[in-house]
């Protein structure tokens, strides 16, 4: 239960209102609830709640390789020089390989084998993307991926788009970093 205290106090107009204080009322004894014991589960129940889990993730998982399928633009820096370029970035059919096109969608021009790469970042964490935006852009709606040749660095255009990349890539590469994320803000 929380009560508000109803002190009449002048302000200034100009000024910000004042944050109301609160005080916290604790529930008496009788109403406090217990904590219960945790009853274990059966062998089956075990096994009923772990296939379950397994469904959800296998659900979502498809979700996440249709939306990567469907493609989605992005800005994407390059190692050299400054400017960005808007690519069409997207999952092939087959499932093996991502890439881009500068055109929009239809046949990737640039593809990497996802069984290259080695890991996945979210937020702007590799050097490039630290000197090229620094923070100015919203740190989660960077990604990176690496393989073992160079680092690919993507701005997506909302942070949900990027959390799906960043999640399919993960999961469907056999990177050795396969829960990896960045500094999201320092």
């Amino acid at each position: 239960k929380v009560e508000k205290k109803q002190d009449e106090v002048v302000q200034n107009r100009s000024a910000p209102p004042p944050i109301p204080e609160r005080r916290i009322i604790s529930e008496p004894p009788e109403r406090q609830v217990k904590p219960s014991k945790k009853r274990e589960l059966s062998p089956e129940q075990r096994r009923i709640r772990r296939e379950k889990i397994i469904q959800a993730h296998q659900k979502r998982l498809q979700r996440v390789i249709t939306f990567m399928n469907q493609g989605s633009d992005m800005l994407k820096y390059n190692k050299g020089n400054k400017n960005a370029s808007v690519k069409w970035v997207g999952l092939d059919n087959t499932r093996k390989f991502i890439g881009w096109n500068s055109y929009g969608k239809g046949k990737l021009k640039t593809k990497i084998p996802l069984t290259d790469i080695t890991a996945v970042f979210y937020g702007v964490c590799t050097p490039n993307l630290l000197r090229h935006i620094g923070y100015t852009k919203e740190p989660w709606c960077c990604f990176s991926f690496r393989t073992k040749e160079r680092t690919y660095d993507f701005v997506a255009s909302s942070g949900t788009v990027a959390t799906y990349f960043v999640f399919g890539i993960q999961q469907l590469s056999q990177s050795t970093m396969r829960h990896s994320f960045g500094r999201l803000l320092t």
